[in-house]
């Protein structure tokens, strides 16, 4: 997203205060895993630039959780980094795959079949800082 994106956010009145940032997860070793660079310090970075840039933006983002290979560890990271950085969000688990290349599950079987167990035991309540 360019900075003259964001400016135009922020000064136009007909425009929303809203983004929402489908980040996947915020694990460095879940995100490597799904093929995609970057992680907690990357994306808080870039979620504190669209805040200084955008004052009271409503910063959202959708996460997945239950893929393979994520752990208890990785799931609190995520619970964590939601608390700290986003104003609302959603979680959807992650599918088994079927077919010729499926993926092996070698994680929590609750963590694949309760993604959003987590959160609604208040490990990671949602809240809308800014709603």
């Amino acid at each position: 997203m360019t900075d003259e994106l964001l400016d135009v956010i922020a000064q136009e009145e007909k425009i929303v205060k809203y983004l929402d940032i489908p980040i996947q997860h915020c694990s460095e070793k879940v995100l490597r895993a799904m093929n995609r660079t970057g992680g907690r310090e990357t994306l808080k970075a870039q979620l504190r630039h669209i805040r200084e840039r955008v004052p009271g933006i409503v910063l959202r983002t959708t996460v997945m959780t239950g893929f393979p290979g994520e752990g208890k560890a990785e799931f609190e990271e995520l619970c964590e980094f939601i608390k700290e950085t986003l104003s609302a969000w959603a979680a959807s688990p992650f599918p088994r795959r079927r077919g010729p290349r499926p993926i092996p599950w070698r994680g929590s079987s609750a963590i694949r079949k309760k993604p959003a167990a987590g959160y609604r035991d208040g490990r990671a309540e949602p809240h809308r800082r800014g709603i």
